[in-house]
């Protein structure tokens, strides 16, 4: 769950009626985040960087109201927008803007915050290039910096300015998978050693469950659904919501019966049984993520499973680690293996099999 606002390195931020005339769309948020890791969610273009860009004051709204914690950054009704470096923010945009022909010492000791704040030993520089294990790079030049050495140094610049929000748009995007693993464990080091806050931008799931305790999911401009961030994943509010969030199967169905609290849907030729909606809809999408999908040969095993579904299979495909199989089980359904798992269960173009799907995994919404 979210995390409450007075828990250690918890952020509350304010935005309101924030409205920015964009090329293509006007960016319309109204959310307040209380949390320590926040991900801003969404594809290309939804408007997550220009919000990173007003929290820093970087460019200025139409209308808006943002605050953090007790301090007001921006309120366009009253005219005022706090100067940039007075915001207490940090932030690591996407490109890092490290300075190429400066040595990683001096790209640090610019983000060195004048005076002595009153957490000054917990964001001195010996402190922080400590903990982002950069002593070794101080001497070297920029451009002499893997991809992953370059990202802790732009994380440690940030920190140096002792902020009290930081800023990440995409800081993980220009890296492979395995570089990915190894910069994670950073971020929650931040998180819990500097106890600093993060708004954090992405378009990718597995960093979002791997960091984040809320989420705000983002589309055209537009927040559609905001909450913690297993709450967001497990229950989209809409198909807009669930496409963006990675649900591979959405299926119209229609609810034939409710019965203590669990719904019986016809899906096709199936019928599936799924904790019931809150609101009260005949016509419904089904929604069931690859990964809660077992497969098996024999349809005996895991009796205690509610949804068991004689299936055939129609197409597999490698994606990165694991393969998406698709299924015709009387409706067009999709399932996530690891590689060992397709093997081991012989699955290829019709191949008999059996689904089960626990009905927690079965999420209902209104078509």
């Amino acid at each position: 769950m979210a995390a409450a606002p007075e828990e250690k390195g918890a952020v509350n931020l304010r935005l309101k009626s924030i409205a920015l005339p964009l090329s293509s769309f006007t960016l319309e948020v109204d959310v307040q985040i209380r949390s320590r890791v926040a991900v801003l969610f969404g594809p290309s273009g939804a408007g997550k960087t220009s919000l990173l860009d007003l929290i820093a004051g970087l460019r200025r709204a139409q209308s808006a109201f943002i605050q953090l914690e007790d301090c007001v950054l921006t309120d366009t009704n009253r005219g005022f927008s706090l100067p940039t470096h007075k915001r207490g923010v940090g932030y690591v945009p996407q490109d890092l803007a490290l300075f190429p022909h400066l040595a990683v010492r001096q790209n640090l000791l610019y983000g060195c915050k004048s005076g002595r704040p009153p957490d000054a030993a917990l964001f001195a520089f010996e402190h922080v290039t400590q903990v982002l294990e950069i002593q070794p790079l101080i001497p070297r030049r920029v451009t002499d910096l893997s991809g992953g050495e370059r990202q802790r140094v732009a994380l440690a610049r940030a920190l140096l300015a002792s902020p009290r929000l930081l800023l990440l748009d995409e800081p993980l995007a220009s890296l492979d998978a395995p570089l990915k693993a190894r910069i994670i464990p950073y971020l929650l080091r931040i998180r819990d050693e500097f106890h600093v806050p993060m708004l954090y931008v992405t378009h990718d799931r597995l960093e979002a469950l791997a960091l984040a305790d809320e989420m705000i999911v983002l589309s055209n401009g537009k927040t559609i659904q905001s909450g913690p961030v297993l709450d967001v994943f497990n229950r989209p509010v809409n198909t807009e919501a669930a496409k963006l969030l990675g649900v591979e199967t959405l299926q119209p169905g229609c609810i034939t019966a409710v019965q203590d609290g669990l719904a019986t849907v016809q899906v096709g030729t199936a019928a599936l049984t799924a904790p019931a909606p809150e609101t009260v809809a005949r016509d419904v999408i089904v929604c069931i993520r690859g990964e809660d999908v077992i497969l098996q040969r024999e349809a005996t095993t895991l009796s205690s499973v509610r949804n068991r579904l004689p299936a055939r299979v129609t197409a597999v495909h490698a994606e990165g680690a694991l393969m998406r199989v698709e299924l015709d089980a009387g409706f067009r359904l999709f399932a996530r293996v690891t590689r060992p798992a397709c093997d081991e269960l012989g699955l290829c173009p019709r191949a008999a099999v059996t689904a089960f799907i626990k009905a927690s995994a079965v999420h209902l919404v209104p078509r």
